[in-house]
């Protein structure tokens, strides 16, 4: 069955290449071990033909002893291993397996000089094994026979079959697939003796392009999670001990893929049939520039709001939005772009850790989903923060009690808060903190100096400008409506592409755009509030808005205002606006 599934998903193979590509196995790369001998070249650009070895030793890394090589964990051209040499063979070569598949190979400098075709080839044989070579290096023959030597200690038989388990193999190969076509989430949903595999990608979930869809059986799929949960979860993130498909799970999977370092997000809930397990892609990113947040998408002034608030150190900054609407991407922005934070306190309280922001110090929890508050950690979270000195803290997303008596003692005692919370608009916020599991009073969530900024937003996807299509060509009469309505050109719309094309892969779209809608609430506006008309203080709130649908000013226009700008401007498909509303009910004011 392995055998069968491995063929069927081959298309997964090629992110093996890619990073196998981008972590070069020449002179120019970074080695894992303590190399003492540097050359530059590359393996790719040398022609050997003709050469003598000392020319070609230029070309490659060198190393001198076992102390130069990085830990491995088996010796793949060993006896009766995967990819076993011949005995005249294993002289002058050796391939050594490390972590997640990774390889190295040992040749020395007169047999790559005469044998490079063969040294090729077994990284090719390697390769379609899903093996990922880092680095080819050269090493004497006194080396090479020492690996061989430490063979009676590794685990050597089938390479790493026994260091990576065929439910292990199962589960590589759906994260490996997910990072080849720039996924944000798997979603794996098993309902009887079968299961599917499904990704989101540019916020539309699809089915693996692959034979069979992203279909396996049921074994293979709760195998390969239980495995990852079982093995893998970064330890004191996991909600249980041990996996248990019929309850709610989750905890935080650090991950490799050749030199891809990531957070896996683990989280399953029992389902009518069987259980859905979704791993959230948390990238780690090492010395990546502070994005801006007009990159995010926000408009001009939507960006001047934010920064506005990141130079406010008191009051709560709080982004809604529903799962997988970049809340928390939105928040490590505004942290990183305060002013001289190097000379502020800032905490973290998250559930558990999900990106690094350098300069913060980040405290990790694990709450459970188990009303009895003895076990929810917040309380003496929030006793701890209050001797530590904090300017500013983020709290996570508020969800239950305790994480908002968390966020309102430190508002209430003149710090800066941030944090997410579940909801559909910016007033929408104010009955979901009201709600008896979360508990806030109405008093508290309508006094002027609560408040530093309000946001919802969500992703949409950004049409491919290489093969979209002109809007009028297909939704004429929606197109109509949207002229007759909102008194805007449509000449520059465009729909997606529904068979894409090579730029995207097929997709039709390239990536996600933040929409969004802002307010700073006013005390006119927070006194409606508290008067249970919510009605008049949007009312109020839309009136700060230019009443133009064409423009790019936001201020006091919805998500579905931003959301048709952007189409109005070409970048999304106006069939993504009604998301948000339709374009026949959209209330104007």
């Amino acid at each position: 069955m392995l055998e069968f599934l491995k063929k069927k998903q081959s298309s997964a193979l090629a992110v093996s290449q890619q990073f196998s590509e981008s972590e070069s196995d020449v002179s120019q790369g970074q080695s894992k071990g303590q190399l003492t001998h540097r050359e530059e070249g590359s393996v790719a650009g040398a022609s050997v033909q003709g050469e003598d070895a000392k020319h070609v030793e230029s070309k490659l890394v060198r190393v001198y002893s076992v102390a130069d090589l990085p830990e491995y964990k088996t010796i793949l051209t060993a006896k009766d291993a995967k990819f076993e040499l011949a005995v005249e063979k294993q002289d002058v070569c050796v391939a050594i397996g490390l972590e997640s598949k990774a390889v190295w190979v040992l040749v020395t400098p007169e047999f790559y000089a005469s044998s490079r075709i063969f040294v090729m080839g077994l990284r090719e044989r390697m390769r379609k094994a899903e093996f990922v070579t880092e680095k080819i290096v050269f090493a004497e023959e006194e080396l090479i026979a020492a690996i061989y030597d430490s063979a009676s200690r590794l685990r050597v038989s089938a390479a790493f079959e026994e260091v990576m388990t065929d439910e292990g193999l199962v589960f590589d190969q759906i994260v490996r697939y997910g990072l080849e076509h720039r996924a944000s989430d798997i979603h794996i949903e098993v309902r009887g003796q079968q299961g599917l595999v499904r990704y989101r990608v540019n916020g539309d979930l699809e089915a693996m392009y692959n034979d069979n869809r992203g279909i396996y059986v049921m074994e293979q799929l709760r195998d390969a999670v239980g495995y990852a949960y079982n093995k893998l979860q970064s330890e004191r993130t996991g909600s249980h001990s041990n996996f248990n498909p019929e309850t709610y799970q989750s905890c935080m999977i650090p991950y490799k893929v050749g030199n891809s370092k990531m957070n896996l997000r683990y989280q399953s809930t029992r389902a009518w049939g069987g259980f859905d397990v979704v791993l959230r892609y948390l990238h780690q990113y090492e010395n990546t520039d502070t994005k801006e947040f007009s990159q995010l998408g926000y408009s001009e002034d939507q960006a001047r709001m934010l920064d506005i608030a990141s130079r406010t150190r008191t009051g709560m900054v709080m982004v809604a939005g529903i799962t997988g609407s970049g809340k928390s991407t939105t928040l490590k922005t505004i942290i990183e772009n305060i002013p001289e934070r190097e000379h502020l306190k800032i905490f973290t309280i998250e559930d558990p850790v999900e990106y690094a922001i350098s300069g913060v110090t980040q405290v990790s929890l694990q709450r459970t989903f188990a009303a009895d508050s003895e076990k929810m950690p917040y309380r003496e979270i929030q006793a701890v923060l209050m001797r530590c000195d904090p300017d500013t803290v983020m709290v996570g997303e508020i969800r239950d009690v305790e994480s908002g008596e968390t966020a309102q003692t430190l508002i209430e005692t003149g710090h800066q808060v941030m944090a997410t919370v579940h909801a559909n608009s910016i007033f929408g916020v104010f009955p979901r903190l009201l709600a008896p599991n979360i508990g806030f009073a109405v008093n508290t969530l309508t006094a002027p100096q609560f408040w530093s900024l309000i946001i919802y937003q969500a992703l949409v996807p950004i049409l491919c400008k290489s093969c979209r299509i002109p809007a009028e060509e297909v939704i004429a009469a929606k197109l109509k409506l949207i002229r007759t309505r909102f008194l805007i050109s449509t000449d520059g719309m465009y729909v997606k592409n529904p068979s894409g094309c090579e730029r995207c892969n097929g997709r039709g779209t390239t990536g996600v755009s933040v929409v969004a809608e802002m307010m700073q609430p006013t005390r006119m506006e927070l006194r409606y509030i508290r008067e249970n008309s919510e009605f008049e203080a949007e009312k109020l709130w839309r009136n700060r808005s230019d009443k133009q649908f064409d423009t790019p000013r936001m201020e006091g226009k919805t998500v579905f205002e931003h959301a048709l700008y952007k189409a109005y401007l070409g970048e999304i498909d106006p069939r993504v606006v009604e998301r948000f509303e339709t374009f026949e009910r959209f209330e104007i004011i």
